[in-house]
């Protein structure tokens, strides 16, 4: 599947029960070596990170995957390349913790860079540019050259601040998991989005319950123990039961 994605991956060559051969990445008897030990240049580190997020949206969007444990330890650099690789673990785009394994990875991508000195998309951006249809083949150079200028101009803390805030939205929606509310995979990235869209804004609390009651017709669960920037209101369907 990733191969047909035009990701960078090792070759299958052969499938023999439960076991899978894949050609080396390497030179010579010499292994390729993970990202994580790859000795890169600054300038060599912002083009990766492009790379691999586009990667991601690949893997995502034509694939119809996620592969819910990238990270600097399932990549290889080789030849300039990034490879990736241990796809073992990797889910569906529609199964149930689909896009709470993508938040994760990237999260870890987000967080190498980050090291790396590489001003990286918040983790609500990158999620977003991995999973929205409308961007094509036409327009996601403009895409992402808009968006890491504004990366650019974020201030550490400000993106920090930014990147807590979606990760208490994200559990909060966890909590709720015990209620087993089925939802479709749409219903769920529908819902997700709109969270995560009309999060934080307390003047608009009874307006949000209402909008999301007409899109679910779902009940709305009233935590009140619930320390997160969400306001008093948390819907139980959500993409991590």
């Amino acid at each position: 599947m990733l191969n047909t994605a035009q990701i960078p991956c090792p070759e299958p060559i052969m499938l023999r029960s439960h076991v899978l051969l894949m050609g080396f990445i390497g030179k010579g008897d010499r292994p390729a070596p993970l990202l994580k030990n790859a000795q890169l240049s600054d300038s060599k580190v912002r083009e990766l990170y492009l790379q691999i997020i586009q990667y991601m949206r690949r893997m995502y969007q034509d694939a119809r995957l996620v592969h819910a444990d990238l990270s600097e330890f399932n990549m290889l650099y080789h030849g300039g390349d990034v490879y990736i690789i241990d796809v073992s673990q990797a889910v569906e785009h529609d199964h149930p913790h689909a896009l709470e394994f993508l938040r994760k990875d990237c999260a870890n991508v987000n967080g190498f860079f980050q090291k790396h000195n590489v001003a990286v998309m918040t983790v609500r951006e990158l999620f977003e540019f991995i999973t929205d249809p409308s961007i094509t083949s036409e327009n996601i150079d403009d895409y992402l050259t808009k968006a890491m200028e504004i990366a650019s101009k974020r201030t550490e803390e400000e993106r920090s601040s930014q990147d807590k805030v979606d990760e208490e939205v994200s559990e909060d929606f966890c909590s709720c998991r015990e209620m087993k509310i089925s939802l479709s995979s749409s219903e769920q990235w529908k819902l997700f989005c709109f969270i995560w869209q009309n999060t934080g804004d307390t003047d608009q609390e009874n307006s949000r319950d209402i909008q999301m009651h007409a899109m679910t017709k779902l009940p709305v669960c009233h935590c009140s123990q619930s320390t997160s920037v969400l306001p008093r209101t948390v819907f139980l369907p959500c993409f991590f039961i």
